[in-house]
């Protein structure tokens, strides 16, 4: 893909919009165990019974997923690139669409960095609801080419935000396209689907 990439700096888009791989997550498995009792310096069992129930209540019980609700949004975007020497190509992104608690929203991002020799990719966008609450989402991604442009799909996290989204965490991921309408110019589509943190947990 990189004789591609390199080749193509000028028609296509690895000419990219974001890289890097999903991340397999393992899944935690919680071992049950039997405990027996059984009447010790004369406290009968029943008592014994209250005691380690009062000693589990009185534990702290770690949120689930620390708060975490679902996180979905999809955006139309337009695009324009610079080269960047010597394999670089620098996106400006601006879209809009509509997102998980937040309703109509834009977004965009002025960092957009593509290597066009491996067509990975890295972005920092800012998603701004209709009141001003803004989400900041750092986006590693992917790119492979298709005629005109490319599809890309990646990771992204939650670093912040302001307003309802202050402190705001969460992760998922990113999948997309894009497409050259002129030499530096196009326009594309992308869905970010995920997690992010719930209102009073993490901000």
């Amino acid at each position: 893909m990189s004789e591609r990439l390199v080749h193509t700096t000028e028609k296509t888009f690895s000419e990219a919009i974001s890289g890097e791989e999903d991340e397999n997550k393992g899944d935690h498995i919680v071992k049950n165990r039997n405990i027996h009792f059984k009447a010790t310096a004369g406290l009968p069992i029943p008592l014994l019974l209250a005691c380690f129930a009062a000693l589990f209540i009185s534990a702290p019980i770690p949120a689930i997923a620390g708060g975490q609700v679902p996180f979905n949004a999809s955006f139309t975007t337009e695009f324009t690139t610079e080269f960047v020497p010597p394999f670089y190509l620098r996106v400006f992104v601006t879209g809009e669409g509509n997102a998980s608690h937040m309703g109509r929203t834009s977004a965009v991002t002025t960092d957009q960095l593509i290597n066009l020799q491996d067509g990975t990719g890295t972005a920092t966008y800012t998603l701004t609801a209709a009141n001003g609450d803004t989400l900041v989402v750092a986006i590693s991604a992917i790119n492979t080419n298709i005629p005109g442009g490319v599809m890309f799909e990646g990771d992204y996290t939650v670093t912040g935000g302001t307003g309802r989204f202050e402190g705001a965490t969460g992760s998922g991921s990113i999948a997309g396209s894009a497409l050259f309408t002129g030499p530096n110019t196009g326009v594309g589509s992308f869905t970010l689907v995920g997690t992010i943190s719930s209102r009073g947990r993490g901000h």
